[in-house]
């Protein structure tokens, strides 16, 4: 039987033999449930269409608004269920922790590499390509991408570490007040993982990541991801920067493009000093579109400011490319007016 769930648009395949719960677990789907823990009716929804029975009692359960238990109902029909606090395969929970910092170090003369260690005892997780939130005492959050693949968790000799990429200089007070934080204090809080466009499942098309300055973060974290799993479709990377001096790990993109066939790495450089400089916005997207990419059959994911990601947008639908197909987390916290 197929179970949808509502309002995410979920679905899953259940057999007769077993309760939804376990149908959805089965397909990588986590329903909240605390029976183990002695408290019932976490699991607890409502149904909205279809019929099912509980599995004890042998009650069965027809009439749309009824609440049902997910871990005793057991289908026989195709069902609709409302819940909340559903996560998908591949999601994880928003959770704020306490972390170690571990070090804060150069990459050039405004970007900084920060790698921080999650706590132990506690299962934290994030999709490659999403984000976190530094969270200081009398600040606002401050919103930065992971650059570092979840697999880096796990990876000998850097258990439970998460890579950032800060860029700030003295003048900037906002960024430069979190550098200086992170350098004095032993440790800091964090709430991870935020964001939708990351890489959740296996692509099965080519993929462009378009990046615009420390954007590079976020991609670097889901080329990491792909490398762990041995990725073989083509992956485009464009990193935009004012000058050759801010591509601060060029050497990494260069060692991608050399080890993995399937990479390919291209810049673009404005060679100006302006650190409102739009231009790379129509340099980024002309670059795309020079190597005449079959973007009807593209996912694209952008990371830069909302004016170089709505540019972009805009550019590769025009020729072509699925609005669906276009992925950025400037689409969730700053949308079109």
């Amino acid at each position: 039987m197929n179970i949808r769930l509502l309002p995410r648009q979920l679905s899953f395949d259940c057999e007769i033999s077993e309760n939804l719960y376990e149908g959805a677990s089965r397909a990588g789907i986590r329903i909240p449930i605390s029976c183990k823990n002695g408290v019932c009716e976490y699991c607890e929804g409502v149904l909205r269409s279809g019929r099912c029975k509980d599995r004890y009692t042998g009650q069965e359960y027809a009439q749309p608004g009824q609440k049902i238990l997910l871990c005793n109902v057991m289908p026989l029909t195709d069902c609709e269920v409302e819940m909340a606090n559903v996560l998908d395969k591949g999601e994880w929970p928003l959770q704020s922790v306490v972390c170690q910092i571990v070090s804060v170090s150069a990459l050039n003369q405004d970007v900084f590499r920060v790698q921080l260690r999650l706590p132990a005892g506690k299962k934290i997780g994030f999709t490659a390509g999403q984000y976190l939130s530094i969270d200081l005492p009398g600040r606002e959050p401050a919103f930065f991408s992971i650059a570092s693949s979840p697999e880096a968790l796990l990876a000998a000799g850097r258990e439970r570490l998460i890579e950032l990429h800060i860029q700030a200089a003295p003048e900037w007070e906002s960024a430069w007040g979190v550098i200086s934080a992170l350098r004095e204090n032993p440790s800091v809080k964090i709430s991870l993982p935020m964001g939708k466009s990351g890489i959740m499942a296996p692509l099965s098309s080519p993929l462009i990541l378009i990046a615009a300055g420390t954007g590079f973060a976020q991609m670097k974290g889901i080329v990491e991801h792909l490398i762990h799993h041995q990725h073989a479709h083509p992956v485009h990377l464009y990193w935009g920067v004012r000058k050759a001096s801010d591509l601060y790990w060029r050497d990494l993109a260069l060692a991608w493009q050399q080890q993995y066939h399937w990479f390919n790495y291209a810049e673009v450089i404005g060679d100006v000093d302006d650190n409102a400089w739009p231009g790379h916005h129509e340099q980024l997207f002309r670059r795309v579109l020079q190597d005449a990419h079959d973007l009807k059959g593209c996912q694209v994911i952008a990371s830069g400011s909302p004016a170089m990601v709505y540019a972009t947008l805009d550019a590769l639908v025009a020729e072509g490319l699925a609005p669906a197909g276009f992925h950025s987390d400037v689409l969730e916290y700053a949308p079109r007016a």
